[in-house]
């Protein structure tokens, strides 16, 4: 899936579904200045569960449940084991729908029930 680009008077925000529904940029509208950090994208996107040391750390990414990788906390879910950067870092997330200024995104996860 293309990347979704929607704007305000003042920002425009893109993001990409396929890729953990990144924000991949956020622009200042009046100025044109990124706000977010911004380097070459990554030949492959990473696999699910990638170590930190391989995670694309660039843009605005959803890691939930945790950035870290370990058990989860006690609970219902206590010591299923989150993966670096979260469950949901690295899997695709399905547009559910988009307008000019808002977009709806779903993701189902591995491990945790959530979606």
């Amino acid at each position: 899936m293309d990347e979704i680009t929607l704007a305000s008077h003042e920002l425009q925000l893109t993001l990409d579904p396929d890729c953990g529904g990144r924000i991949t940029s956020l622009v200042y509208r009046p100025t044109g200045q990124e706000l977010l950090w911004r380097q070459p994208l990554l030949v492959d996107w990473p696999t699910y569960g990638v170590p930190e040391s391989q995670a694309d750390v660039q843009g605005w990414d959803e890691c939930c449940p945790a950035i870290g990788p370990g058990p989860f906390p006690p609970g219902p879910w206590a010591e299923t084991h989150n993966p670096a950067q979260g469950e949901v870092y690295a899997l695709p997330w399905q547009l559910v729908e988009a307008g000019e200024a808002h977009a709806t995104l779903q993701v189902h996860g591995l491990r945790f029930p959530y979606h």
